[in-house]
């Protein structure tokens, strides 16, 4: 399982919506919301099915998500190593938009569209619910991911 939520947060912190292989989408200019702006930590994940909460361990728990004002988000992962230590995955850069409630995501490596919808945010805390969509007798599960600001 936690194979799994680690896929799950490197496709941007259990981020998979929307996904496209048409490379011609087209948004609309980005709409900011100053409330956005920053750093943002991993603080826990509960799957929306069973409202089970899954149980991140240390080195999850470092997991980051920071939107940047250019609008870039970048979604940095950890994974505990087989050694127990905890390791920093490649990062994930992707375009942002936001539409009312609606977070639209564009990774910049292979234009894969991912859209969430954001629950809550303040200045101190980021609520996303988050759609997993994979092959396999789930193909889809439905994830809450809460955050809270560092920076």
């Amino acid at each position: 399982m936690k194979n799994i939520f680690l896929v799950i947060m490197t496709l941007l912190g259990v981020i998979i919506g929307c996904k496209s292989d048409d490379n011609s989408i087209q948004f609309p200019d980005p709409i900011y919301t100053g409330n956005i702006f920053g750093l943002w930590k991993l603080e826990k994940s509960v799957r929306d099915s069973d409202n089970h909460n899954q149980n991140l361990d240390y080195c999850e728990l470092q997991n980051t998500l920071e939107f940047r004002e250019n609008g870039k988000a970048i979604n940095q992962t950890h994974y505990l190593g087989t050694d127990g230590s905890c390791h920093q995955a490649d990062s994930s850069i992707y375009n942002y938009f936001l539409e009312s409630n609606i977070l639209k995501l564009v990774n910049e490596l292979n234009n894969d569209v991912f859209e969430e919808e954001i629950l809550e945010l303040s200045e101190v805390k980021l609520v996303i619910r988050v759609n997993h969509r994979y092959s396999g007798p789930l193909s889809h599960e439905t994830y809450t991911v809460t955050y809270k600001r560092v920076e």
